[in-house]
C-alpha cells in the first residue's frame, strides 16, 4: 500500500481508541459472521486497536501496517502488529488466516489488483475477505490526491472489478445497510468469500 512509493509520509499517530464505537460496530459483524473462523489479519491496521479487540473476542488476530511509525506503537501497547506491503509478497507474512479485514485501504494501493491477489494469497481455502471503503467519484478521488489511487463509485463497479479475482460475493452493499452506521456515508462494506 504504497503512497506514491513514499513509506515516510509524515502522517501523525492518531489513537483510534477513540473510534471504539465504529470499531465495536465491526467486531459484532465478525461474530455474526465469522463464528466458525478463527485467525484474522486485519490489513492496514494502524494502531492495532482492532486486533486487540478481536483477540479479545476469542480471534487470533494479527495486523500488518506499511507505516513502520504506527507498527512501532502497536507493538509498544503489546499488540501483534508487523510491517507488511501488500504490493509486495515478501513482505507479507507466511501464515494464512481464516479472515482478512481491511478498513479503508484498497482506496490507497497504486495497484487493486495486486492487493487483492495478496488477499488471495494470505487466506485459507475458502477464507473470508472483509472490506469497507468509500465510494467516490473520479471528482473525489482527484479531491483525496496522492493519498487515495483507485475508486470505486459504486456497486456496480466493484462488482466489475471482483470479476478480475477469485472472490465470490457474500455480501456487499452500502455500510448504513449493515448497521455499521447510523448516517448514510458514502462507504461500501463486502464480505467474499475465497474460490479456488
Amino acid at each position: 500500500m504504497k503512497y506514491n512509493d513514499n513509506r515516510d509520509l509524515d502522517i501523525p499517530i492518531r489513537d483510534l481508541s477513540k473510534k471504539a464505537k465504529r470499531i465495536k460496530s465491526v467486531i459484532k459483524v465478525f461474530r455474526k459472521h465469522f463464528l466458525d473462523k478463527s485467525s484474522v489479519l486485519d490489513v492496514g491496521t494502524r494502531d492495532g486497536y482492532a486486533v486487540e479487540l478481536l483477540n479479545k473476542k476469542g480471534y487470533q488476530a494479527e495486523g500488518i501496517e506499511l507505516l513502520e511509525h504506527y507498527v512501532e506503537h502497536a507493538r509498544k501497547m503489546g499488540r501483534p502488529v508487523t510491517f507488511g506491503d501488500m504490493m509486495d509478497q515478501s513482505t507479507l507474512p507466511e501464515k494464512k488466516y481464516d479472515i482478512i479485514y481491511s478498513r479503508h485501504c484498497i482506496e490507497h494501493c497504486r495497484d487493486s489488483l495486486t492487493f487483492m491477489k495478496s488477499c488471495e494469497w494470505l487466506l485459507n481455502p475458502n477464507g473470508n475477505l472483509f472490506m469497507i471503503f468509500p465510494m467516490e467519484s473520479d471528482n473525489m478521488l482527484k479531491r483525496h490526491e496522492p493519498y487515495h489511487m483507485v475508486n470505486f463509485p459504486d456497486k456496480e463497479s466493484f462488482k466489475k472489478f471482483l470479476e478480475k479475482t477469485n472472490f465470490k460475493i457474500i455480501k456487499l452493499g452500502p455500510t448504513y445497510e449493515f448497521g455499521l452506521q447510523k448516517r448514510k456515508k458514502k462507504e461500501l462494506f463486502f464480505i467474499g468469500e475465497k474460490s479456488d
